[in-house]
């Protein structure tokens, strides 16, 4: 179980890091000397400073150096930027063929990467439920859907009756889950400050997202 202190501590473990610091080198490539988040819960950022005109992953050039060694589609794991869409990848991925999958999101954009991950868990005979916003994604729903009718892929869409700003990617499988701050929209990824954080094999903080999932889902039936 996670509390708000636990949560801190492990926010600060992934501090930018001074030069003085020593970090574990496992590329040296050119963006510099990289080490490789690993545990079991893994904060990722997304945004840009102030004074930078470019996007970059996380807290801009120091998330540069913070590597997840990323679970690819076909299996093979190579390392990647520790960013927002990398930790939803991740989560995504991991979820075995046929494995389920829990989408509650405010806003969605079938321009991410992240909506093409979800279509590929589809593929693999992914029972996915779609939890939207009715109002603000009310048009990507309805595209969802008549792509899954058309396609015939297991996805389910749904929107609520209420205001919903809930933002998580539940794979109940893996007892994981990925929430944050963001949207899976291009925005949240590359232009707002925002963040995704990935809880890896944590069965009782998984059924307390499930428990949320399904009573909205069922309100809304």
């Amino acid at each position: 179980m996670h509390n708000l202190d636990d949560l801190q501590a492990v926010l600060e473990s992934y501090a930018p890091r001074t030069e003085s610091e020593t970090v574990p080198a496992t590329d040296m490539g050119a963006r510099g000397q990289t080490y490789l988040c690993e545990g079991s819960i893994l904060p990722a950022f997304s945004g840009r400073y102030l004074t930078r005109r470019e996007a970059h992953y996380g807290f801009a050039p120091a998330n540069n150096s913070r590597n997840l060694d990323l679970l690819r589609p076909f299996g093979a794991r190579r390392p990647a930027p520790c960013s927002v869409n990398a930790v939803a990848f991740e989560a995504i991925r991991a979820v075995p063929d046929g494995g389920r999958l829990k989408v509650a999101m405010y806003a969605m954009s079938a321009r991410v990467p992240e909506y093409g991950a979800l279509i590929e868990a589809a593929r693999r005979g992914c029972p996915i439920e779609v939890l939207l916003d009715r109002k603000i994604g009310k048009v990507f729903g309805e595209d969802l859907a008549a792509r899954a009718k058309t396609e015939g892929l297991p996805i389910t869409v749904r929107g609520t009756n209420r205001r919903m700003h809930q933002n998580y990617i539940l794979a109940q499988d893996c007892h994981s889950v990925v929430t944050g701050t963001a949207n899976l929209t291009q925005d949240s990824a590359n232009r707002h400050a925002e963040y995704r954080i990935l809880f890896r094999n944590d069965p009782a903080l998984a059924a307390q997202f499930e428990t949320d999932f399904n009573t909205i889902w069922q309100r809304v039936a």
